[in-house]
């Protein structure tokens, strides 16, 4: 039992820097990067492409912080 919550305190952690983030910043939106697996340099610059063109619409919004 006590593992588990050792094992929960990185999501507890994170959850209170996302509340503070959004106290001090109400309008800031929170995303997460696509996952991928990428064997060669081109993948990673089409993956790379892919997030900032995202990224780029999503900040036409307000803020933004990965996650």
């Amino acid at each position: 039992m006590f593992n588990d919550h050792v094992a929960a305190l990185p999501s507890c952690f994170d959850n209170v820097a996302i509340g503070a983030t959004e106290v001090c910043e109400p309008k800031i939106q929170f995303i997460d990067l696509p996952c991928r697996t990428l064997k060669t340099g081109e993948e990673i610059d089409v993956w790379a492409t892919d997030v900032k063109g995202q990224l780029i619409a999503i900040l036409t919004k307000g803020l933004v912080s990965i996650k």
